[in-house]
This record gives C-alpha cells, structure tokens and sequence, in this order.
C-alpha cells in the first residue's frame, strides 16, 4: 500500500499501534499492566464490570461477526 502522505512530511500513527505504543509508556510509567491500569483508574470507578481491553476467549460468543470480502470470520482468524 502507498503512504498516505509524502514521507518525512506528515507522521501519523495508526488507530491499532497508537494504542499499544500508549499503552506501552504507560505500563513502564507505572509498573503496571495496561489491564491493572485501566480496571483501577476507569474501569472500577465507573463501577464498570462488563468492558476488557483483552476480551477472554469464554467472551467470544458476545462479539459481533465481522466478516471480510471472503467471508473469514476478520477477528478470530486475523
């Protein structure tokens, strides 16, 4: 795929890596896994139970079917 823009001119993160580049600082920041981070600062606070960051696999039958131009189911097989 061609850049979106002229190298060296624009930098961009994409929407997946910003976030595990966020959450990357944040861990080392705090000596905490992401997932600690977020249940003790968000999560727990807003009394939120039913949201993960790393969706366990008894989960699975919640989610919505995304399905690519092959009709591959996109989450569980990319």
């Amino acid at each position: 795929m061609a850049p979106q823009g002229t190298p060296g001119e624009c930098k961009m993160y994409h929407g997946l890596t910003y976030g595990a580049l966020g959450g990357k600082i944040a861990e080392a920041a705090c000596n905490k896994s992401l997932q600690t981070l977020l249940e003790e600062k968000i999560f727990r606070p807003l009394k939120i139970d039913d949201i993960y960051f790393n969706l366990p696999k008894d989960k699975y039958s919640n989610l919505a079917q995304i399905l690519d131009s092959d009709n591959n189911d996109f989450f569980l097989s990319h």
